[in-house]
């Protein structure tokens, strides 16, 4: 064959070849989904849906014995070494607006201005002292094996209203076997530490995992007060666009077309 006449070929399987390619990303580009935003996997996040009413209280009740019912929806309260939360511990939901006045029984905290958790909601608050904490935690179901996970909350601490002494509080965060730690705050006596984002990365080593909070406080009789608010868990892992699959899948199917006509030339 003459030079001419293979020039001819291979430039014709190129214009077959980029036509096809073409059609791929037209099509490509108009079954591409819209965006979707990411879907929160932590229900009751802000922690607004509760049998409590009023300023708040208990986060569990005592059911007789060392079994304990929650008072937030969604998630499961745990009794501490010695009593249930809401009889021995205490673990409470404080309302938004109220100032900590619900905490232990409507003994109070000291809440110095610290306000809401942002960007508003109820505030969870469990007392770090070994001796009395507790944890709050949820199954989150839904996930996918080896995604990365971005976990966000808002941190804050306080101390129970009478009590004097400086502390520290911050949480320990467990996502089925993975343990991260929050920011430590530093507590001056009768004071409260504000609100801070903590931002946390897990990744997924099973579809169903236990999403467990841990109050860490010292010392211990303060007590140390470490408040949570707006839990969020979001899916990270980057997904590839629809049109970028296409252009991967032009570009192979114009090297086959060009790399067949060559053979055949």
């Amino acid at each position: 064959m003459s030079i001419r006449k293979q020039f001819k070929k291979t430039a014709s399987a190129w214009r077959q070849a980029g036509f096809v390619a073409a059609v791929m990303l037209g099509m490509a580009s108009l079954a591409a989904p819209a965006h979707a935003d990411p879907v929160n996997l932590v229900q009751n996040g802000d922690f607004s849906a509760t049998s409590l009413t009023g300023t708040g209280g208990y986060l569990c009740a005592n059911t007789g014995g060392s079994s304990c019912a929650s008072n937030l929806t969604g998630w499961q309260g745990t009794c501490s070494s010695i009593g249930c939360v809401g009889s021995s511990t205490p673990g409470s939901l404080l309302f938004a607006g109220t100032n900590g006045s619900a905490w232990n029984g409507n003994r109070g905290l000291y809440w110095n201005g610290i306000g809401d958790a942002p960007p508003g909601g109820n505030t969870v608050a469990v007392d770090g002292d070994p001796k009395y904490t507790s944890t709050i935690s949820q199954a989150i179901a839904g996930l996918q094996l080896g995604h990365s996970y971005t976990l966000q909350f808002y941190q804050a601490a306080s101390q129970q209203i009478g009590l004097s002494g400086a502390t520290t509080e911050q949480w320990r965060v467990n996502l089925g076997d993975s343990i991260q730690t929050s920011t430590l705050m530093n507590t001056a006596s009768q004071g409260a530490h504000g609100w801070m984002v903590q931002t946390m990365t897990f990744v997924a080593t099973a579809v169903s995992e236990t999403l467990q909070f841990v109050a860490l406080g010292t010392p211990g009789g303060e007590p140390p007060v470490c408040l949570l608010g707006d839990v969020s868990l979001l899916d990270s892992t980057p997904v590839p666009e629809p049109a970028t699959i296409a252009m991967v899948a032009a570009g192979l199917l114009v090297l086959a077309v060009g790399r067949r006509k060559t053979k055949q030339g």
